[in-house]
């Protein structure tokens, strides 16, 4: 029985995709990776999505990041299995693995460039395939993006869709155009934006938001102060780790693998995108270490 993702509020970790020297997966440190996230407290893990760099794995290493996720975390936490794909076909079987592996769930970003009784199609046979939960991960880019109306259109016609992540800028607003438009169907909404705009995320009744892992630890306690009536300690809790949060939307998956080598996770800081991630220039090494020198007392360990 999948887990109710509506109970895993907070910090829905990314693990990054770790590679080696010869550029395949680190299955060794994906495994040190998640037992970080579940160390760090982190209410659900997501994999692999846009900070796993997914769309530049094989289908063999994307189904490999699901198995030993699954396999590692081992029923601890709720875990969201991402099945975009080009196609329904292709869509359908990442669910089904998703499935056989023992996730909680399935995200999945429309096909680009489909019209919307083709989307419809495509999360349909998703959801019924994989038989879980089904969230449209609804990103900001050409081709892919939905408005509120389709995401209604879409959740109360299909029952296994009920699920949607808010990412389109310009933020959190649009997370509330999703919950008024979508008036059945929809059981819950997580963000993005890497955790940088978590306060209004929360009041706005967003359940998690979906980031990369490397201070999930501390996102996922802003969340706890929230919901045990401290937002005061909550908000300061955010401002104070919001550099980091605004260094790695600036600087991307380099940042966030060198805050996971600082944190001894990681060894190589190795990436694939680098079309979406330039080299560190020593300015940002500097930056990096100042905004490291404020953010460890933060850190649970």
């Amino acid at each position: 029985m999948p887990k109710d993702l509506l109970r895993a509020r907070g910090s829905s970790a990314i693990p990054m995709t770790p590679f080696d020297e010869r550029d395949a997966i680190d299955v060794p440190a994906l495994r040190r990776e998640i037992e970080f996230i579940l160390e760090a407290g982190a209410a659900s893990i997501c994999v692999p999505v846009m900070v796993s760099e997914f769309d530049t794995l094989s289908e063999k290493e994307r189904r490999l990041m699901v198995e030993v996720t699954c396999e590692a975390v081992a029923g601890r936490r709720p875990v969201i299995a991402c099945a975009t794909a080009p196609n329904a076909l292709q869509a359908a079987e990442y669910g089904k693995f998703a499935a056989a592996c023992g996730a909680d769930a399935v995200i999945s970003m429309a096909p680009k460039g489909y019209e919307l009784n083709r989307v419809k199609d495509y999360f349909r046979r998703l959801s019924e395939e994989s038989g879980l939960p089904t969230m449209i991960q609804n990103a900001g880019i050409p081709g892919v993006q939905l408005s509120a109306g389709q995401i209604a259109e879409i959740v109360r016609e299909i029952p296994g869709v009920s699920w949607v992540k808010q990412e389109v800028p310009p933020g959190p607003q649009g997370i509330t155009e999703v919950v008024q438009t979508c008036k059945e169907g929809l059981t819950g909404v997580m963000s993005g934006f890497g955790a940088q705009y978590s306060p209004t995320d929360i009041a706005r009744g967003v359940t998690a938001t979906i980031h990369a892992c490397e201070v999930c630890d501390v996102v996922q306690r802003v969340w706890d102060l929230f919901d045990a009536g401290r937002e005061a300690e909550g908000r300061d809790l955010h401002y104070a780790i919001l550099p980091a949060l605004q260094l790695e939307s600036l600087m991307g998956m380099l940042f966030a693998k060198e805050v996971m080598v600082r944190r001894g996770v990681f060894l190589p800081r190795h990436v694939r995108l680098r079309t979406r991630t330039r080299p560190l220039h020593p300015l940002d090494i500097q930056e990096i270490d100042r905004v490291w020198a404020r953010t460890q007392s933060l850190l649970k360990f």
